[in-house]
């Protein structure tokens, strides 16, 4: 079947699924399914008017948190995390966004790619009649809720087309062989997209070279392959062939940075950190932009944009690009990884402690590869590395209120740092409270109070008591207390992390600032009111001298100083009211008793 006559089906197909019926389009990979779906959006664009909606299911992320990364970090959706009081699971928020899809009207077509694991994709399909739901995977095996559209291999002409044009040749030409021969070439890669496209590269490269030439080292190499590499999956036999050919017509320099790209997942790459990551290996930047252009031409990158920000490598050719990283000698493949895993986890430190949605939107690209480090590299990865791709990916998601999503990192970095460090090591203390203050934040205050209690003692056995991170320590614990209204329990642990501040940091620091501010609300929390009124103004006047009067913090200060001289006015007012009131009932009072 020709490729417009599949897209013609795939759109009769969409149209007539009823409710709760979706369309898979199913075919090996590399046989062109994103391709073909993209080809039909192009078309049919204007049959949408209720809009697209594009998902990836590939196994690196959840796919409910696909889902609300998109409604949250692209069409900048508020999701409630409670309605009715009661607060919504995860499952709960994708429904209420499917519901609260906008524009409101309108047939709206749900793209779901590269479906590897349908049990947990289905569950979070909309079913409303006017959602169309496409997805494409390779499983051959759906239920009858699926109507399925086999895509077959291209037809001889459409292969030949492929060909050619991949290999800029507009027509053959006696030098070149005969149409016979160029079918025959074809043949011989299976009328397989990606193979087609891959040695239309290779021969745009040698424009000179006679089929025939191109065939006879197709079955060189298909021989070589057979004696050097055991592929179980004899369908990518033909990609795996071209892509040897393709590697060869590499520079030394374009063959290490694609191996380089073989470590990070299989999502979009931004090219500024394949740079960033060439000059920590002392790599000339004119080189590695040179190499670029090539791994662009043999197809071995594709970009995704017209400025080469940011691009995407087949998973085909990932495998292709993993197996050549393991022959590199062990040495360089552990040098290689450690600076591709240590560049990948320090973009985590950017994002602040408490994140709102903007501050995690600039890193969507760069989850799948904190995940990828984080299941695949930590090995490589030393002290101060080891815990920023699981801190990063806890806070993204926590960012947006995903806690459910966040914790499990928390979770994974303490056992990371246990296997790797052991139980007495600093950076298990910051694991601890990163997680504690992802349970506090959901109100699970009894799973966080204990693991704020065990970062102390560690610390505390560490660093000896007089070290600011043990008074970060008591502020933390104290906080929780106060979060649970055990503003008795909170004083103390908020008074020593004070106490110590000034004796470690001196009386003219901003931490000493923030512990002013945490006892002037415990204070007015507890009615202290002249105390909280001298610790609120000690910290606005410290932070602003110290910070300056633009600071973040000394808004926040100087806000909660505010708020607190309105309040006490208004307090002050009604004491005054108060007073004369009761002048006048003892007035009145004696009146009545002289009357009497």
């Amino acid at each position: 079947m020709e490729r417009q006559q599949q897209l013609d089906r795939l759109h009769q197909l969409l149209l007539q699924s009823d409710r709760g019926q979706f369309i898979a389009l199913v075919g090996p990979s590399g046989i062109g399914k994103t391709e073909l779906v993209k080809q039909y959006v192009q078309q049919h664009f204007n049959d949408y008017p209720g809009g697209i909606c594009w998902l990836s299911a590939t196994p690196t992320l959840p796919f409910v948190a696909e889902i609300l990364q998109f409604a949250r970090l692209r069409m900048r959706l508020s999701i409630p995390h409670q309605e009715d009081g009661n607060l919504l699971s995860l499952s709960q928020q994708v429904e209420w966004y499917w519901r609260h899809w906008s524009p409101s009207t309108g047939d709206v077509l749900v793209v779901v790619d590269e479906v590897s694991d349908l049990d947990r994709c289905r569950q979070f399909f909309p079913t409303a009649q006017r959602f169309h739901v496409l997805i494409t995977t390779q499983l051959d095996t759906l239920d009858g809720q699926f109507a399925q559209l086999l895509l077959e291999r291209l037809s001889l002409e459409e292969a030949r087309e492929c060909l050619m044009e991949q290999a800029g040749i507009e027509a053959l030409s006696p030098k070149m062989g005969s149409l016979s021969d160029l079918d025959r070439l074809c043949e011989e890669l299976g009328n397989f997209p990606l193979a087609l496209n891959l040695m239309g590269r290779y021969w745009g490269q040698h424009p000179k070279l006679p089929i025939c030439e191109l065939l006879g080292r197709l079955h060189t190499q298909k021989l070589l392959d057979g004696v050097r590499i055991r592929i179980p999956d004899c369908k990518n036999l033909a990609v795996r062939t071209v892509f040897e050919l393709n590697w060869d017509t590499l520079t030394p320099i374009s063959r290490q940075i694609a191996q380089v790209l073989s470590l990070f997942a299989s999502t979009p790459i931004v090219w500024s950190w394949v740079r960033a990551i060439a000059e920590v290996l002392n790599w000339p930047l004119e080189e590695v932009d040179l190499a670029k252009k090539q791994l662009e031409v043999t197809k071995i990158i594709d970009a995704q944009d017209d400025g080469g920000y940011y691009y995407t490598i087949h998973p085909l050719i990932r495998k292709c690009l993993q197996a050549k990283f393991d022959l590199l000698r062990s040495d360089r493949a552990i040098a290689l990884q450690q600076t591709v895993a240590r560049a990948i986890s320090s973009s985590a430190q950017d994002i602040p402690q408490s994140p709102h949605p903007a501050d995690v939107a600039p890193f969507e690209l760069t989850v799948p590869h904190w995940v990828e480090v984080a299941e695949n590299l930590t090995p490589v990865l030393t002290d101060g590395d080891l815990t920023w791709p699981f801190i990063g990916l806890a806070r993204f998601y926590a960012g947006q209120g995903l806690y459910e999503l966040a914790q499990p990192w928390g979770e994974k970095c303490i056992q990371a740092v246990t296997n790797q460090l052991g139980r007495e090591h600093l950076d298990i203390t910051s694991s601890y409270n990163n997680l504690a203050y992802l349970y506090k934040s959901q109100g699970r205050y009894q799973e966080a109070e204990p693991l704020y209690v065990k970062a102390l003692e560690l610390r505390k056995r560490i660093l000896g008591e007089q070290h600011p991170d043990v008074a970060t320590s008591y502020n933390n614990l104290a906080s929780c207390y106060y979060a649970q209204g055990r503003f008795r329990e909170a004083e103390l642990p908020y008074a020593r992390a004070l106490m110590l501040r000034k004796r470690i940091l001196g009386d003219k620091h901003p931490d000493v600032a923030t512990s002013y501010n945490n006892l002037a609300s415990l204070y007015y929390a507890q009615g202290r009111l002249r105390e909280a009124k001298r610790l609120y103004q000690k910290a606005w006047e410290l932070s602003r001298d110290t910070l300056g009067s633009q600071h973040p913090k000394t808004k926040i200060f100087h806000e909660n100083w505010k708020i607190f001289q309105s309040q006490s006015k208004i307090g002050d007012m009604w004491l005054e009211k108060a007073g004369l009131l009761w002048l006048a009932i003892v007035l009145l009072w004696v009146a009545f008793s002289v009357v009497r």
